[in-house]
C-alpha cells in the first residue's frame, strides 16, 4: 500500500476534547499579546537577539528585558537603545 487515506478521526474510549477557557482581556491587553506574537513571528529562529517590554497602570510598572549574548546591543547600551527606539516609534505613529 502506497500511503494512506484518513477520512474522519474519531476518539476511541469516549474521551471528550476540552478547550481551555480564553483569558478575559481588554483592548490594550489583547493588543500587546497580538503585537508580541507578530514581532516574534517576524524573525526566523536565531535572528532575534533581545526585547524590552514595559507595561504600566495608574499605580505601578512592570518591565522585563532580555538580551542575547550575541546581540550588538549590550546590557549597558540597552536603556539608551530602548529610549531612542521608543521615541522613533512615537514619531512614526505621529504622536510625538
Amino acid at each position: 500500500m502506497v500511503g494512506c487515506r484518513i477520512g474522519k478521526v474519531r476518539i476511541k474510549g469516549g474521551a471528550d476534547i476540552l478547550r481551555f477557557p480564553a483569558p478575559v482581556r481588554d483592548d490594550i491587553q489583547q493588543h500587546i499579546v497580538d503585537t508580541a506574537v507578530h514581532y516574534a513571528n517576524s524573525y526566523a529562529p536565531g535572528e532575534m537577539h533581545g526585547f524590552v517590554v514595559i507595561a504600566w497602570s495608574a499605580r505601578d510598572t512592570i518591565s522585563f528585558a532580555r538580551v542575547d549574548d550575541s546581540s550588538f546591543i549590550g546590557v549597558s547600551l540597552l536603556p539608551f537603545f530602548a529610549q531612542e527606539e521608543t521615541r522613533r516609534a512615537l514619531v512614526s505613529q505621529g504622536v510625538y
